[in-house]
């Protein structure tokens, strides 16, 4: 089977590339259902060349690590 190439990209929670994946589909329903399997669950776009197919954003936040602790001395301990 021959296809289209479109790129499947995680997006992680600053908005940033956190990895892709290439993929040959026949269309962008595929290409779409292929991404979302491969997100499974986070944010991720679907590109065919410089065409933007779709982004998905999902509402929730991953648990991020917490602020830094003042040590007194004006330092900052992680």
């Amino acid at each position: 089977m021959t296809g289209e190439s479109y790129r499947a990209y995680l997006i992680g929670d600053d908005g940033r590339v956190a990895g892709f994946d290439k993929m040959s589909c026949r269309d962008d329903a595929e290409a779409i259902r292929k991404a979302g399997r491969i997100a499974d669950g986070r944010n991720f776009e679907v590109w065919s060349g410089a065409r933007l197919v779709k982004a998905v954003r999902h509402g929730g936040r991953q648990k991020a690590a917490p602020p830094p602790e003042h040590n007194g001395g004006g330092e900052i301990a992680w």
